[in-house]
Order: structure tokens, then sequence, then C-alpha cells
């Protein structure tokens, strides 16, 4: 594909391109999924007959994003941006770039990395952990720690980046699992801040 454009070559691999085999296991639930490695595998091999490669980026700014691109070597396309949260703790920004690195190549080379079951596990799940009532007082305790983080100087488009990622729907939907994760989140956050301003 030597006379081929970058386009011709991206849309070439991107046909080429198979589902990564299922390779890792969720510890919460059991369920298996395509790693970043695994994800990663099946894209190069298939940006490899065409000799053009994959790259992963970060765009600059207060908000981080990241910034996919195919190139041969002479162009290059940006094919998406997916938002990251920051976060002072090494760990957890780690593993948001992580799951943000490997949901992004899965979208941008039309591939999956899950089990394919028809939604059936989905529409059971959805089922099982229909939304229980939650007390007001809890969305209280939330927007508390909210105006807390964003007085000490975190980024609110981290916090709306961190809730949509973690909870596609509405928070007055949310469980009181999701609450509970969410008070742990700010905490956390919260905590890292002061410790880094010497609190």
């Amino acid at each position: 594909m030597s006379d081929a454009t970058l386009e011709q070559k991206f849309v070439s691999s991107w046909l080429n391109c198979e589902n990564p085999e299922l390779d890792g296991k969720n510890p919460h639930f059991g369920n298996t999924y395509a790693t970043l490695k695994s994800t990663l595998k099946v894209i190069r091999a298939a940006c490899r007959e065409s000799g053009i490669a994959y790259r992963q980026s970060f765009l600059p700014g207060d908000t981080c994003f990241m910034v996919s691109s195919v190139t041969d070597g002479e162009e290059e396309i940006v094919l998406s941006r997916f938002p990251v949260e920051f976060c002072p703790n090494p760990q957890a920004f780690g593993s948001n770039l992580t799951y943000a690195r490997r949901q992004q190549a899965q979208t941008d080379w039309g591939i999956t990395g899950e089990p394919d079951d028809d939604g059936n596990a989905g529409a059971e799940d959805a089922k099982q952990l229909k939304p229980e009532p939650v007390k007001s007082r809890r969305f209280e305790r939330i927007s508390e720690l909210k105006k807390e983080a964003l007085s000490l100087g975190i980024k609110e488009e981290g916090i709306k980046s961190w809730l949509e990622t973690s909870f596609p729907y509405p928070m007055k939907d949310f469980t009181q699992f999701d609450i509970q994760s969410t008070e742990a989140y700010l905490e956390q956050l919260i905590r890292d801040k002061k410790e880094l301003d010497g609190e």
C-alpha cells in the first residue's frame, strides 16, 4: 500500500483489526475483559500490515485529555480525545489512565473487549442493580464535600469527568453504593490536596 493515502491505510487496518483476547478478569465481578496489552496487540498487528502506527498521548491543559492518532511517518490523523481525570494520587491516576487508553483504543478501532452475550448480562445486572431509594441528606454530604474540594483549588472539570465515567446515569438514580463511592472519592481528593499543600 505504498501509494495509498494515510486515510486509506487507516481504513484498511481498521477493517482488518480483530477483537482482542479476553485476557483479564475483574476481581470484583468475575467477568472477563480485554486488557490494554491485549487491545494494543491486535491494533499493532493490524497497523503493521499497512505500515502505520497508532499513538496515544496527552493534550496539555487544565484538564488532561487523551489524544489518539494514526501516522505513517509523514502525515498524522487525530482520531479522538478521551477525558482523563487528573488527581494527586499516582495510583488512582495510573488506573484512570489505563482505563481511558483501553476504552479509547477499542472505540477508535471498532473492537470490543467484553464477552458478546447480546446484552443479556447487562439486562440482568440492570434488574439486580435497580437503584434503591436514597435519603437526600446523603446527597447533601456529596455537595458539601464537592464545595470543600473546589475551595481547595481542585478542578470541577476533573470531578465531573470522574462522575460521568464512573456512573453513566443521573445522580437521582444513584444506589447507596454509588453514593458511598462518590463520598470516598471526594474525601480522598481532599486528603491528597491537603497533603500536597502541607496542611
